[in-house]
Formats: C-alpha cells, structure tokens, sequence
C-alpha cells in the first residue's frame, strides 16, 4: 500500500517540481519593449528592438525568434549568438521582422524566447501583429460599446493586457450645444480613446450643404452649393475632440465667415453664424467627416443638426444681444 500511495504521488510532485521551475525561470530576465505599429500591408521589414535586464546570471544563453501565420506556418526562424549575461546587466535585443514578404491581412503570431543549453526556456514572450485595416464604421453602433481593432498597435512583451485600439462616442453630442452666442462650438464632439500609443491624428473637416446658401464666402459654386471646413483635434483627458482652425476670417458687420482673408474681414477662431439667418439654420445638419483616424485609418461621419431657436445675435430689437460693442477677432 505504501509503494501504491508513494507511485500516486509521483506525478503531484513532478507536477509541481515542473511549476516551481516555471516560477524559477520567471525570475531570470525581464524585458521592456515599446509599443509597435502600426504597419501597411507589405511593410517594409521591422527591426524589434527592446532592453532585457538579467536578474540571475546565465552561460551561454540562446534568444530566438520563431514567426509564423495565424495558421502555424512557419515564416522565419532567427537564433542569436550564444551569449554569457551577468546578473544586473542589461542588453538590447533586437530581431528583423519579416513584414515585406509576409505582413498579411490575416496577420503574424511571433515568439520570443530565453533558451540555456540544456534547451530550456527561461523566459519567453508572444504576440500577433496585423497591418492596417482601414474600416469605415457607423460611429451610432458605438456608443455604449467600443469599437475595437486588435494587432494593429501592440506591445510585444505585454501583449495579453495592450493590444487593442478602442473608440467610443458615448460623450459625442449629436446636436450643437449652443445657448449664449451665436457661433458654433465643437468642444462637445469628445471621442474616448485608448491605445498603448498616443493618439496620432487624423484627417476631418466639417462638411455643410447649403441649400439656402447662407454662407456666400465659403460655398463653392455647384448647383447645390456646399463646403468643407477642415478641423483639427485636441486631446483631452482619456480621448480627443474636434476644433475650427486657429485662424478663420469674419465680416463684423453680418458675421459672415471665410476660410481666406479679404477686405474688411477679421480675423479669430470662433466659427460665427450669419445675422438673422436663425430660422434658416434650424435643423440644418452640419457633418464632421473623418477618415485615418488613429492606428487603424479608420473612417466614419457624425452628424449634428444646429437646435438653438434663440436670436443671440443679430438685429438690436429682436435679439438677444447685439453686435453693436463687439470686438470680432477671436
């Protein structure tokens, strides 16, 4: 009986001799990649660099970096020369990765690992890595949840917990929040944002179609007139919301705007709503058209309809305020 419990025992311990191991090797590098991407399809290939800083000493120490396809196909192996590290050093490790001739929609999965010459892996790290996707999305379908690409942004040695870019318009008003002045503001069109890298940018402009023609100085000359403002976006807090150029130009005496200087206009960076134009304005719809925006070039258009049924400027004798004392020059 006591050979049977002792032969029962036999894979508990190994087991757990396997685990404490584990935990051993755990304990021998640690690493510090930043985040990479994000990258076309058919990129050129990538040099992975990154600091590894040695907790235990180890003799003739092996790095090699395997890649294959989502599928498992085997792309590129890289071993590195073997290597002695000391305990409390530090060394930059770096691979090529193969993205010119392999970076696929579908994406590659990479490994890393520490090998001794007893092949076992001291430490070891992995993460998938897709191009670009550019996808056009309905920014509506995202308000209570995130829209999310993953692989496109991803920390190579902190992969489970940073790999996703994630948008949301939960806090992006539909309507322009307007009630003391006669101008449109922006500062309630704020996109939460996350990402392991800051947000880059993107290219938006605000888009209006001017059936009334109520904006002579910036419709073009089609049937149907219409025009683009290009916008800028400031980061706020945890995301980014859209602006007006620093620079626009205003005539003071019927507030009528234009993108270019010209006689008797000033400029500022408030975009004003022509002069007793309020009932023609009324539910008009204003579109914030935005393409590459972030990691992903992602693309999408918000609509906002102007609401405010209040005359702040314009005549003084049914209005509000005058414009009679103000200083129009942003």
């Amino acid at each position: 009986m006591r050979n049977k419990c002792f032969l029962m025992l036999l894979p508990i311990l190994s087991l757990s001799f396997l685990g404490s191991n584990n935990r051993l090797f755990e304990a021998y590098f640690t690493t510090n990649f930043s985040c990479i991407g994000s990258f076309e399809k058919g990129a050129e290939d990538y040099v992975l660099s990154g600091k590894v800083k040695v907790k235990k000493t180890v003799l003739s120490l092996v790095e090699k970096m395997t890649v294959k396809t989502v599928d498992g196909l085997l792309i590129k192996t890289e071993v590195k020369k073997s290597h002695d590290v000391i305990k409390g050093s530090e060394y930059t490790l770096t691979f090529l990765l193969p993205f010119k001739s392999s970076l696929t929609e579908r994406g590659l999965k990479v490994l890393i690992e520490f090998i001794n010459p007893n092949s076992e892996v001291l430490h070891s790290f992995s993460f998938n890595i897709k191009p670009i996707e550019r996808k056009t999305i309905n920014p509506k379908l995202y308000i209570n949840d995130y829209y999310v690409t993953d692989d496109i942004v991803v920390d190579p040695d902190q992969y489970s917990t940073n790999h996703s870019e994630k948008i949301r318009f939960n806090e992006t008003l539909d309507y322009f929040n307007v009630d003391n002045y006669y101008r449109l503001s922006l500062e309630d069109t704020f996109i939460s944002y996350e990402c392991g890298k800051s947000f880059p940018g993107c290219v938006a402009h605000l888009h209006f179609t001017d059936f009334l023609r109520i904006f002579p100085y910036l419709d073009n000359e089609k049937v149907v007139p219409y025009f683009d403002i290009p916008l800028r976006t400031i980061k706020k807090n945890n995301g980014v919301l859209f602006a007006f150029p620093n620079v626009m130009y205003v005539k003071p005496e019927t507030l009528e705007m234009a993108l270019e200087a010209k006689p008797g206009f000033k400029s500022t960076s408030y975009f004003y709503l022509p002069k007793n134009k309020c009932e023609s304005l009324l539910d008009q719809e204003f579109s914030i058209v935005v393409s590459e925006f972030g990691y992903s070039k992602t693309s999408f258009t918000w609509n906002m309809r102007y609401t405010n049924n209040q005359r702040l400027i314009g005549d003084c004798s049914n209005s509000d305020y005058c414009v009679i004392g103000e200083t129009v020059n942003g």
